[in-house]
């Protein structure tokens, strides 16, 4: 990790331990951003991280943000920060010109239609934050190859949609739109960084699941003492732990492995491996808290209802399954690119 990533993890954790909470995520559901977190994450610059110094960003790699990602993740931050870092960075790789505002991600461009005049039409399912956007980025295929199309919210109507967690998740559509600017895309695809994004954020989700059932366990008495004196509980309270450190080298992986030939598998991975610690800690950790952790009063709500929608975006469990299953069946260098990966991820 370097210097300036210690220094951002810090920081993005100093701001969410003080307004990541139930107000904010009270104001996301009421269609709002939470003003006070908002303020505090855009002074910090978070979302211009991955740019380059002298296009006013941190100078960041694409491993740096692994560590904000798990903090946003684990605080349930609701704000579009992982989205506006991703986007803008695929923007910069792009050679276009960054929009002003909030620029957001379009998981899956679909039947997208280009006239002869190069405007665009179609529709944008599920798009994170859409409603709060300036400029949306997509993917597309066009005359010589994959393309980063960049798109103006002003011409765009939005229909109001949310996830399970009441995260907005809008639908755009659009006619004969021209775009901002359009250029050549570079590494893995757009689904591919977002798959790796949301496995960042998984693993924080999980993580903090898994700080909540130990606290609880450790506080809640059941016939005299703790729920954490049972060895029941303790073995429940190992296996998620297991899966939180599994989930974490997962992601850690696929943001190592980001700028090299395999880095499409490896999104791949980390997003399988970051789903099923999905399931394993929202079932652990709700048997753990019992009833009150349905309750969306509790911490422990916010955080299972984003696994539950995290890993169904940028494409669902099955169909990374199928598509990995594809690209490595009968593979004879399987093992050396795991080899590589497994040394990437443990360089400082």
């Amino acid at each position: 990790m370097s210097d300036v990533s210690a220094l951002l993890e810090e920081s993005v954790a100093r701001a969410l331990a003080a307004h990541a909470d139930r107000k904010a995520d009270a104001a996301m559901r009421a269609g709002s951003l939470p003003e006070p977190l908002r303020t505090e994450i855009a002074g910090l610059g978070i979302g211009h991280a991955l740019l380059p110094e002298d296009a006013g960003g941190a100078g960041c790699g694409w491993r740096d943000i692994m560590p904000v990602l798990r903090a946003l993740g684990r605080a349930a931050a609701p704000l579009p920060v992982a989205e506006e870092m991703v986007a803008r960075r695929l923007v910069e790789r792009a050679g276009l010109p960054q929009p002003d505002g909030l620029v957001t991600l379009a998981p899956d461009a679909g039947a997208m239609v280009v006239a002869a005049d190069g405007s665009l039409s179609g529709t944008l399912a599920g798009v994170p934050w859409g409603r709060f956007a300036s400029a949306f980025v997509i993917e597309t295929n066009g005359p010589g190859g994959r393309e980063i199309v960049l798109l103006p919210a002003a011409a765009i109507a939005c229909e109001h949609d949310a996830n399970l967690a009441g995260e907005p998740r809008d639908l755009l559509s659009f006619r004969g739109v021209q775009a901002i600017g359009r250029g050549p895309a570079r590494g893995p695809t757009l689904r591919g960084v977002g798959a790796a994004m949301r496995a960042g954020l998984i693993a924080g989700a999980v993580q903090g699941a898994q700080h909540r059932a130990v606290a609880y366990a450790g506080e809640r008495q059941q016939f005299g003492k703790p729920l954490a004196a049972f060895q029941a509980i303790q073995q429940q309270l190992a296996v998620l732990a297991e899966e939180s450190l599994a989930a974490d080298m997962a992601a850690r992986g696929a943001f190592a492995a980001l700028e090299g030939p395999d880095a499409e598998v490896w999104c791949a991975i980390a997003r399988l491996r970051a789903d099923d610690a999905a399931s394993g800690a929202i079932a652990i950790a709700h048997q753990v808290h019992g009833a009150i952790g349905f309750t969306r009063e509790h911490d422990l709500h916010r955080l299972t209802t984003r696994l539950m929608s995290w890993r169904a975006e940028f494409g669902s469990t099955g169909e990374w399954s199928a598509w990995l299953a594809g690209q490595v069946g009968g593979d004879a260098r399987l093992w050396d690119r795991v080899v590589t990966w497994s040394a990437a991820v443990s360089t400082p």
